[in-house]
């Protein structure tokens, strides 16, 4: 995330603060409801909205596959 948004010329301190709040504020989310974490998800992404894109590009580009591998290669 922070390389893309460095890459679409994004000051590197912005960047840095978007990062970090994005992971802060899902984690605060999740320690602090009884929804799962795939109605979190459905809850903040609006249709046609900027986070259902980003993660239409992330399911296009098998995201959950790379992450099948990821965690197989790390338990192997």
């Amino acid at each position: 995330m922070e390389r893309a948004a460095l890459k679409l010329g994004l000051d590197p301190e912005i960047t840095r603060q978007l990062v970090l709040q994005t992971g802060v504020g899902a984690t605060s989310m999740a320690n602090t409801s009884d929804d799962s974490l795939k109605q979190l998800r459905e809850n903040v992404t609006s249709k046609g909205g900027t986070t259902a894109a980003a993660l239409e590009q992330l399911q296009q580009g098998n995201l959950e596959s790379l992450f099948d591998d990821a965690l197989n290669a790390a338990r192997n």
